[in-house]
């Protein structure tokens, strides 16, 4: 019985070192060296292989904005000049995500709107360079609004609890009898 043990665990090393004929760390290296050796025109041909006649400007598409989904009737590839789920995800922003879009565009900005006639006060990005209002953004809440005061001349509402200054906006007209 000892001998067949020995018999039986010497088999089975001899079939581990026929499995294990190359180590790990060589494996790897071959796929290395063959990933760098890599010939691509070696693949051109084949029952597999379906070949597009693609122009090479089509193909840097950080370059390009159209990318290629096909070959029309016409032998011209056809191209798509924007992705549909990025539109997608543009139409769907949250606030707070156009927030995080808008944050690299110096023009973009959050003034207290201040009517002069009602003295009510209010919110809005605007662009700066049009003074247009930017939808979909995020305001301040309304206590940073209310502790706010509002000074015209210098042009500006400031929050002192805060320690929050925010441009002024100014819409209606003044009563003739303030100073």
């Amino acid at each position: 019985m000892i001998d067949q043990a020995n018999n039986f665990e010497l088999k089975r090393q001899q079939q581990l070192k026929i499995n294990e004929q190359d180590s790990d760390d060589k494996i790897i290296a071959d796929m290395y060296n063959a990933y760098l050796n890599y010939n691509p025109g070696t693949l051109n041909s084949g029952p597999g292989r379906v070949q597009m006649n693609i122009p090479a400007s089509y193909t840097n598409l950080a370059h390009n904005d159209a990318i290629p989904v096909g070959i029309g009737v016409d032998g011209n590839p056809m191209v798509q000049t924007s992705d549909p789920g990025f539109e997608a995800y543009l139409k769907n922003m949250t606030p707070q995500q156009n927030a995080m879009l808008m944050d690299s565009n110096p023009f973009v900005e959050t003034v207290l709107v201040y009517d002069q006639s009602t003295q009510n006060k209010w919110f809005e990005v605007i662009d700066t360079r049009t003074g247009a209002m930017v939808p979909n953004m995020e305001v301040p809440n309304d206590f940073v609004k209310d502790g706010c005061v509002v000074d015209i001349r210098k042009g500006i509402a400031r929050n002192a609890s805060l320690n929050q200054t925010y441009k002024l906006k100014l819409v209606g007209f003044r009563a003739e009898d303030e100073f």
